[in-house]
């Protein structure tokens, strides 16, 4: 084994050229996982969005299914309010004329 100084400094400076590579290996690994998780994430919000949306949509569907089955029963109840006003103001002519001549 050869510990002149050269060969000392050239053994360190390879040593360092071989740390300084594995670092940089290490930060590219890293910053490819971090890439691909960041990716994946991204693709977990865009479902849940779509879920969201999905869900959102189904929500105002029951709406306005509700709304309208609601308007239809007030239009019914509407209707049915008007008929019966008419017959009571019928009626009320037919009484009014019946005392009307009960006391003529």
């Amino acid at each position: 084994m050869d510990l002149t100084p050269s060969k000392i400094i050239e053994k360190i400076v390879n040593s360092e050229t071989e740390v300084s590579k594995k670092i940089e290996e290490a930060r590219k690994k890293i910053q490819e996982e971090y890439r691909i998780k960041l990716s994946e994430l991204e693709k977990e919000k865009q479902n849940r969005l779509m879920e969201i949306d999905k869900e959102y949509a189904e929500i105002v569907e029951k709406a306005r299914i509700r709304a309208s089955k609601v308007l239809k029963n007030v239009e019914q109840k509407k209707e049915k309010m008007k008929k019966n006003f008419d017959e009571y103001d019928s009626q009320i002519d037919s009484i009014s004329r019946k005392i009307l001549e009960k006391l003529i």
